[in-house]
């Protein structure tokens, strides 16, 4: 077989493009805005996904979409009729019960994919067809270009101020309807009085939880990861640090409320074997989400965290809600680094920063992450943490919507307490006095909060009682899972 044969055979796929088409065309033309028509290896899929993208109207037959192919003279003459009308039929022939909007943005995802491998593996073997004739100045060139990524415009990323104002509307009135509903406008962090001032952390956007090393970062992270789950929100884990196994066995003793020392040493006692086990067997027969746990070596990018992403969504047919990465100063940026610098350069962390940003963007039309970060080693034994104390501070400030800060002084350590600062607060008034959490790390909770009597948003100081974990007892009517609160 040629290669180019190969190439066409593996990556392609005619069922993934006429579902993906069919829903533009019958149900959803605005998707077309993330879609490139080149992107379909089929010459008259390509043509009529065209049409449709000019025109963003649904057509809701087969006569109706011939006439519009007609109309954009794809089709000239009688002897062109016969394919367009054959593919036609065989697009509302599709069943498009199994799709829906989310699903339709993994099929746009899985789309780019295989366009991009074909585009770059063509121009690969153009090289090498090339080799009695090598010319190096033109392979280099050549090389360069299948470097770039195809550009996508999602229909979020992109759209005319005037013409967007009903999708404004909507997004509004979402958020109006959402605390009636019991749910959660972004995705929360746990921590109540936070989560009330932002409504959480939206699509497209991410925050950076920095601190001296020990003080909770990991925890931190856990939290917010296993309560988005716990909501039923579907989570990606991405440690840089840590085995698998340990950053699981850290959620074991968060949910189970073992001590996590046991789960290291080996130490269960019996009574903690039924426990671990109950916890496990609850979990499975009630969540519907997942929660993934990944681990990379060091220097890992975000262009691995989105292939493990993709990876994910494909294995569960579900989107990613929630990132959480740990950390972002042991990244490395996607594009080569110059010569003579290094990964803890300036340069590059801005560049592993903006990379954070665009993944939070980009993948799924927008999605929710969260990251650790250091502070400078002269912050350490600071009672007050400013933005510019945040490792490489300049990049995060310019790029992340929201960085809190984890302190704990003297006073702190005698009242057992961590403060959580808020740094940097974007379209959400900043907190002028810090929450004080009351972890327990010993079972790797973080998320035991107080707040000091004098309200710090003068709002009514009426804190939700402390609750147990998740168990078989009646569901509340609200869907929305509170993090434990205590009074000072």
């Amino acid at each position: 077989m040629k290669t180019s044969e190969a190439i066409e055979r593996r990556f392609r796929n005619p069922s993934l493009e006429y579902q993906l088409a069919a829903f533009i065309i019958r149900k959803s033309p605005n998707i077309s805005a993330s879609v490139n028509p080149a992107w379909f290896s089929i010459k008259l899929l390509e043509e009529l996904v065209a049409v449709v993208k000019k025109g963003r109207a649904v057509l809701t037959s087969v006569q109706s979409a011939i006439h519009e192919l007609r109309v954009a003279k794809a089709i000239r003459a009688k002897s062109d009729l016969s394919p367009y009308e054959t593919l036609v039929k065989k697009v509302f022939a599709v069943d498009l019960e199994p799709v829906s909007d989310k699903s339709a943005l993994l099929l746009v995802r899985q789309l780019y994919e295989l366009a991009e491998s074909r585009r770059c593996l063509s121009g690969l073997q153009g090289i090498v067809h090339d080799i009695k004739d090598f010319d190096l100045k033109r392979a280099k060139a050549v090389m360069k270009d299948l470097s770039r990524s195809i550009e996508i415009h999602a229909e979020k990323l992109t759209g005319e101020y005037l013409e967007d104002y009903e999708k404004r509307v909507e997004l509004v009135q979402e958020k109006i309807n959402s605390p009636e509903e019991g749910k959660t406008i972004g995705i929360p962090s746990g921590f109540d009085r936070f989560d009330d001032l932002i409504g959480g952390v939206m699509p497209g956007e991410f925050g950076i939880v920095a601190g001296k090393p020990g003080i909770g970062k990991t925890a931190s992270l856990l939290s917010f990861a296993t309560h988005a789950w716990l909501l039923g929100k579907s989570v990606l884990f991405c440690s840089g640090e840590m085995s698998k196994d340990l950053v699981e066995f850290r959620i074991d003793s968060a949910l189970a409320g073992i001590p996590s020392q046991r789960f290291r040493t080996g130490g269960l006692e019996e009574v903690d074997w039924r426990i671990w086990q109950e916890a496990i067997e609850r979990f499975r027969l009630t969540q519907q989400s997942f929660l993934e746990v990944t681990t990379f070596t060091r220097h890992f990018t975000a262009s691995e965290i989105e292939a493990e992403v993709q990876r994910v969504q494909d294995k569960w047919s579900k989107a990613v809600d929630l990132i959480c990465i740990d950390y972002i100063n042991i990244m490395d940026p996607m594009k080569a680094m110059k010569n003579g610098d290094s990964q803890k350069s300036w340069g590059s962390q801005a560049d592993v920063v903006w990379d954070v940003k665009a993944l939070a963007s980009e993948i799924n039309g927008g999605i929710a992450i969260w990251s650790a970060g250091q502070i400078i080693d002269e912050a350490f034994d600071k009672d007050q943490l400013e933005l510019d104390d945040v490792k490489y501070s300049r990049a995060i400030s310019e790029t992340a919507p929201i960085v809190v800060g984890l302190v704990q002084t003297q006073d702190d350590q005698l009242e057992n307490r961590i403060q959580f600062q808020v740094l940097k607060m974007r379209n959400a008034p900043k907190l002028d006095r810090p929450l004080y959490l009351h972890p327990n790390l010993e079972i790797m909770r973080i998320h035991d909060a107080v707040v000091k009597k004098r309200d710090l948003l003068a709002l009514d100081d009426e804190m939700p009682s402390e609750r147990p974990l998740p168990s078989k007892r009646k569901k509340r009517k609200s869907s929305r899972r509170r993090m434990t609160w205590k009074r000072s």
